[in-house]
């Protein structure tokens, strides 16, 4: 502080514990005088900024500006109003206001270390490969050149790759440089179907050297052509490689087909005089049948055979894939038809409704048709037909040999005639005339039987000729007296029509 002593000539005097004041007298050596000191009260606002905390990326550098002063005096040696720093640690700065104070203004200041990003070195890889780039630190921010953001991408193509990687606000980068180089255009020969035992040539080109495998069946793992003798269907596999290293595969399939079993045989062992058999024969390219007079087509592996008596057949087999040639022979049995017998015993009338026919000669019969016969299958059937009609037979021999023949029963159409209706019955329990009906009637295609009392009351009814009245209705034998009974019918001699009374007599 400045303090005015117009009464002393020294212009400097030594204050105990507080200061050193200037004088404007000069005429005074030494004296002791009291002063009254007034607190600039200017210097009671802040003393400065509180203590910061900064934060700088290992390899950058941080601008440190003190408040707003007349000067600064930094604990680095440095004068002005701000300074730049590259190091962490504590930094202060003492300044001058401009109301004669000084303040003081501090900052704490860390170094952040920098990700570690290392990509590798700069690389080759071969057409239709891929190289895995990954940029480490996990946790942080990624950002490539590519447009992707993951921590690890695949790289496919020739260029430079660069990522970007932040973590805790601090940034590095890395990049490498990936070529592509090509590959062989292989190409493989061989692919074929052969039969067991046999060789396939498999070739490739397109590579400086090749490998193939498996090896199973290969007359050589290297070359540019080997000999495959598979035992199954194989798929063998080359790998091409090129100068620069890069390689490609390439596959081809050798195909065993075992050898042809060859085979002749007959539609049937046996056939009938007069009929047919079809030979067959199988796992060859050509053909060749004998006798030639016997068979439709001798130089097909399928043909008609017209055997006469019993005859062996012998084919000539032929195949070109895995050469083989064989002879095989094939009998066919000629076995005579049956002599067959067919009878009747009657033909059809009113009063005779069933006839039996008869046949002989064979071990297997087949009635038709199927109509009105007792059973198809027996050669003694009966027949009821409603018409005339003719029957066929079909008879087998144990050869399995068949022949038909027919026979034709007549059914007559003469008048209604017959039919009787009883007038009386005895329902007394005797076992005799005890039930009211025309079972004497037999079988007939229609039958109704109504049977009324003296007060026009339905007492019984039925619609079959096996069912007759035993003269009760509703739980009471009815009393002696007439009674009227109607019958329709149609039967194999037409329609009958029956009306009339009749006696219960008890």
């Amino acid at each position: 502080m400045q303090v005015e002593t117009p009464a002393f000539s020294v212009t400097q005097f030594t204050w105990p514990s507080i200061a050193t004041i200037n004088f404007q007298n000069s005429t005074i050596s030494i004296a002791t005088t009291e002063v009254q000191l007034q607190k600039n009260t200017l210097c009671n606002l802040p003393q400065g900024k509180p203590l910061q905390k900064e934060s700088i990326c290992e390899g950058q550098s941080l601008l440190l500006e003190a408040s707003q002063t007349i000067s600064s005096v930094w604990n680095t040696g440095q004068s002005g109003s701000s300074i730049t720093v590259t190091e962490e640690g504590r930094y202060w700065a003492r300044s001058l206001t401009t109301s004669g104070c000084y303040i003081t203004d501090s900052f704490q200041v860390t170094k952040t270390p920098l990700p570690v990003v290392n990509l590798g070195a700069d690389t080759s890889i071969c057409k239709n490969d891929q190289l895995q780039l990954t940029a480490g630190n996990n946790g942080a921010k990624f950002t490539w050149n590519t447009g992707q953001t993951a921590q690890t991408i695949i790289a496919k193509d020739s260029g430079l790759y660069v990522v970007d990687v932040e973590y805790d606000g601090c940034t590095a980068s890395d990049s490498i440089l990936v070529r592509t180089l090509s590959i062989p255009a292989l190409n493989v020969l061989g692919e074929q179907t052969i039969c067991q035992e046999a060789k396939a040539t498999l070739s490739a080109d397109g590579a400086q050297r090749y490998s193939w495998f498996p090896v199973i069946g290969l007359s050589s793992s290297s070359g540019a052509a080997v000999e495959a003798g598979p035992l199954v269907t194989t798929t063998y596999y080359v790998t091409g490689f090129a100068s620069n290293g890069c390689s490609t595969t390439d596959s081809v399939v050798v195909t065993i087909t075992p050898k042809p079993e060859l085979k002749a045989v007959t539609s049937v062992p046996v056939l009938c005089l007069g009929d047919t058999a079809v030979l067959s024969a199988s796992g060859g390219d050509r053909y060749t049948w004998s006798p030639v007079l016997l068979v439709e087509e001798p130089g097909q592996n399928i043909t008609k055979a017209y055997p006469t008596t019993n005859t062996r057949y012998k084919v000539i087999i032929e195949e070109d894939r895995c050469g083989l040639t064989d002879s095989l022979f094939v009998d066919i049995g000629v076995a005579p038809k049956p002599a067959i017998k067919i009878e009747k015993s009657n033909d059809i009338n009113c009063f005779v409704s069933k006839a039996v026919l008869t046949a002989t000669g064979g071990e297997q019969y087949l009635w038709g048709p199927s109509a009105g016969l007792s059973d198809v299958s027996s050669n003694r059937p009966i027949v009821q037909p409603t018409a005339t009609t003719t029957y066929t037979v079909q008879v087998t021999s144990a050869a399995g040999c068949m022949v038909k023949d027919s026979i034709t029963i007549i059914v007559l159409k003469n008048e209604v005639g017959g039919y009787p209706v009883p007038t009386a019955f005895t329902p007394n329990g005797d076992g005799k005339n005890d039930c009211f009906g025309v079972r004497s009637w037999g079988d007939v295609q229609e039958f109704s039987l109504k049977l009324f009392n003296r007060w026009g009351e339905l007492v019984f009814q039925s619609s079959s000729t096996n069912n007759c009245w035993n003269g009760y209705y509703k739980g009471q034998l009815q009393p002696d007296g007439a009674y009227v009974y109607l019958i329709q019918a149609k039967t194999m001699c037409g329609d009958v029509f029956r009306k009339g009374t009749f006696l219960l007599i008890r």
